[in-house]
């Protein structure tokens, strides 16, 4: 036996093992349809509803954001300093030190709730909650 019987002998052994589907014209027709896809253009997504709204809030915030930041620049390099008598009531020690704590566990509640809100577990609650007080 010479090389190329060898060889032959393999190659027949190979392809009655490796059994490999007949390509026909639904793989011709599937792979155009893929490359007709790819070259048509890109569809543009419809705005969102309130996006307008997130727009214009943002500009507002801006707006203020860099209207203090001028302010305060202005008045740390002018000198001039603003006098404003305004009557401000006097509250207690523990009024306040109750109010602070009042407001620490409510943004802290606020934070861990917008935290959980990105688990899947904290959008299955809020699915719940929604449902149960809407």
């Amino acid at each position: 036996m010479n090389d190329q019987d060898i060889e032959s002998r393999l190659d027949r052994s190979l392809r009655k093992q490796v059994a490999l589907p007949k390509l026909d014209a639904r793989f011709n027709a599937a792979v155009w349809e893929r490359i007709a896809a790819q070259e048509a253009p890109a569809v543009v997504a419809p705005r969102a509803t309130g996006s307008r709204w997130l727009l214009g809030s943002n500009l507002v915030g801006i707006a203020v954001s860099l209207g203090l930041i001028v302010y305060c620049v202005v008045r740390s390099f002018s000198g001039v300093s603003v006098q404003v008598d305004l009557p401000v009531p006097e509250i207690s020690a523990q009024t306040t030190a109750a109010a602070m704590q009042m407001l620490g566990w409510g943004l802290t509640f606020a934070s861990v709730a917008f935290g959980a809100s990105f688990t899947s577990t904290g959008r299955r609650l809020l699915r719940f909650l929604r449902s149960e007080f809407a």
